[in-house]
């Protein structure tokens, strides 16, 4: 099964998202990586940044039904600064920043970078 060979659980992948496109930028089909290839279809997924960008925002969005799936994918300090930056442009909402500011502060605790 495909699950096993990249190694996620099977429960990870689902047809549940919201349209990505739209928020991720003129460019993000241009980053895509290609993850299986076939006689008949080819996989993609969005890249390894736009994927823990929508994570965080995610995260914030739904109150933290993503945050093991950035701890999963282990983001670099430099990673989690460029997804804050994006996640922050997502909402107006006067308080947003506060929950932006303290998901951030847990994922770097959780993957001890603070």
């Amino acid at each position: 099964m495909l699950q096993k060979k990249i190694r996620i659980n099977e429960s990870w992948l689902n047809n549940k998202v919201s349209p990505l496109g739209k928020r991720l930028g003129k460019n993000w089909k241009s980053k895509c990586n290609i993850i299986f290839k076939g006689n008949a279809v080819t996989l993609k997924s969005i890249s390894r940044q736009d994927l823990i960008n929508s994570k965080l925002h995610a995260a914030v969005d739904r109150r933290s039904k993503d945050y093991n799936d950035i701890l999963w994918l282990k983001p670099t300090l430099s990673e989690l600064e460029f997804a804050k930056k994006y996640t922050l442009k997502q909402s107006e909402a006067e308080t947003f920043e506060v929950w932006v500011n303290g998901y951030i502060s847990e994922i770097k605790k959780d993957l001890g970078y603070e």
